[in-house]
């Protein structure tokens, strides 16, 4: 704390006190404490004598926090929504319940470091939060297709996961080397972005952990021994249905020529995708001189 300034002008007769916070401090907490000793503060015979607080940045810290926090919740039911109009419930639900267990090592992994809730570990976690979903995706898809297959549970998570572990562990460390740098920046800016490469990685390893070894116990539990439907017996889903109601009998009828139309394509959304990205790649090859050239140029 410094001594106290004597200011003129508006200010003339009054007293002002600059604080500081040590760096472990939390600011919020500390504003709030002092706020609360000032208020029951009295000198008797100076009823006439105010406290007023300036520049007070922890409420500044507050609404920011505030705004990540509501932004980290509409990415959570965005990416929840998009996962069960792309995958179904029961996939989704497997797969979704790897967040909170990633978020749980994360949270050990920044108390290790000393790393604390704020804007710049916030801004870390919303960083990673679609990639968090994206190595159980991944092995809940190609289990999937074992089981649709014909093959029995059990081998066919043995199949789905083993026939992607290592291009998944190369995904992983081709991301983190990326974000390593980071940790190697000097200084006091180098401590101030510390939380965001320590965030993304420990969540990416916490989430591969999650996808390797704990999902497949999921899925042996929660998924049936066998896929009960074949590939031609394709039922229309949900959303193609609320389409279908909304555009006329005509999307309806696009939808089951779509089916029919190749059985090697997925069910709902996603299977509209597959043909959709069917048709670019087709396209791309067909052009392969022209769109090399474009990305040469570019």
């Amino acid at each position: 704390m410094k001594k106290p300034m004597f200011t003129t002008g508006s200010m003339a007769g009054s007293q002002l006190f600059k604080l500081w916070k040590k760096r472990s401090a939390d600011e919020i907490k500390l504003a709030d404490t002092i706020k609360m000793a000032a208020a029951g503060f009295s000198v008797p015979g100076y009823d006439d004598v105010d406290i007023s607080y300036f520049n007070d940045k922890s409420t500044l810290t507050k609404n920011r926090i505030i705004s990540v926090v509501h932004e980290a919740i509409l990415g959570f039911v965005i990416l929840g929504l998009f996962m069960l109009l792309l995958m179904g419930r029961r996939m989704s639900a497997l797969v979704l319940a790897g967040i909170p267990v990633t978020f749980m090592i994360t949270f050990a992994v920044m108390k290790y470091h000393g790393i604390t809730i704020n804007i710049v570990s916030l801004f870390g976690m919303i960083m990673v939060l679609g990639m968090m979903v994206d190595f159980s995706i991944v092995i809940a898809e190609n289990t999937h297709r074992y089981m649709e297959l014909g093959i029995r549970r059990k081998l066919a998570i043995e199949n789905g996961v083993s026939e992607i572990f290592w291009s998944v562990t190369v995904t992983l460390l081709c991301i983190v080397i990326a974000f390593m740098p980071l940790l190697l920046v000097p200084g006091l800016i180098g401590r101030f972005i510390k939380a965001i490469p320590v965030v993304i990685i420990a969540t990416l390893i916490a989430s591969w952990f999650f996808a390797m070894f704990i999902l497949p116990y999921f899925l042996n539990i929660f998924l049936g021994e066998s896929h009960k439907k074949g590939r031609d017996m394709r039922e229309v889903t949900l959303p193609q249905k609320l389409l279908a109601k909304i555009f006329g009998s005509r999307i309806n009828k696009a939808i089951k020529a779509e089916q029919k139309e190749d059985v090697n394509y997925e069910e709902g959304l996603f299977g509209q995708v597959q043909k959709k990205y069917k048709g670019l790649i087709t396209a791309a090859l067909k052009h392969r001189y022209l769109v090399v050239g474009v990305l040469v140029v570019l």
